[in-house]
């Protein structure tokens, strides 16, 4: 991304590309790529742009609205590394453990945290994933009862997306979360399926630490 976007900012058009000297077209992909592309991709490069057919007239207004979209990506990026540094200032000043889950770092312990509130406001682990809907619900009518249950998704839908970005990472760091997902897996469960098991085994998790205010045990298997 930060090639190409250095790219863009000396060329836009297949033209520029084509007459690009070489020899700088590959020095400026070394050094933003930090050696990952040089020549190689700078022939490729100005292969392809000698075989497009280009834009022709409308060569002024693409390199204007390519310069507009760069800078709105660069000022987007600085508001995120501001968002971040205000987030990491807040978070610093409230006592909380849970960023020291596996998988959970300052943005989703934030979003969890805030979603979450009190936690002394559920009575138990089961009302707080009752609160996320990520507890079980079978659909039934009549006579007729599902075989499968899915999520009841009640309650806040912001909680639910940060425990399954959490989920989602702490099967790969969190070596006793890895197996049980690993187990439903062997069960023959779907990935979403598994993910939202270790979403309640987890939050059940942060119930805990919440509540006595102490860090995370990672349980090795």
């Amino acid at each position: 991304m930060k090639s190409s976007r250095q790219l863009l900012k000396e060329a836009v058009t297949a033209d520029e590309f084509a007459d690009f000297d070489l020899a700088e077209l590959s020095q400026l992909l070394r050094s933003t790529s930090r050696g990952r592309f040089g020549a190689d991709k700078a022939e490729t490069i100005q292969r392809t742009a000698r075989r497009s057919v280009g834009v022709g007239f409308l060569a002024d207004a693409v390199r204007i609205k390519m310069r507009c979209l760069l800078e709105q990506i660069e000022l987007l990026e600085q508001q995120r590394t501001q968002v971040d540094e205000e987030l990491e200032a807040l978070m610093a000043q409230i006592p909380q453990h849970i960023t020291s889950i596996p998988g959970i770092g300052l943005a989703t312990g934030a979003a969890i945290l805030a979603e979450i509130g009190d936690v002394n406001r559920f009575e138990s682990a089961e009302k707080l994933v009752a609160y996320a809907g990520i507890d079980p619900t079978v659909y039934q009518t009549g006579q007729f009862q599902a075989s499968q249950a899915r999520m009841s998704k009640r309650g806040s839908p912001y909680l639910r997306h940060a425990l399954w970005q959490a989920a989602s990472m702490a099967v790969r760091y969190d070596p006793d979360l890895q197996s049980f997902y690993q187990a439903k897996r062997a069960e023959g469960k779907h990935h979403g399926t598994a993910i939202g098991a270790v979403c309640r085994k987890l939050l059940a998790r942060i119930y805990i630490i919440l509540k006595e205010q102490r860090p995370y045990v990672i349980r090795n298997c």
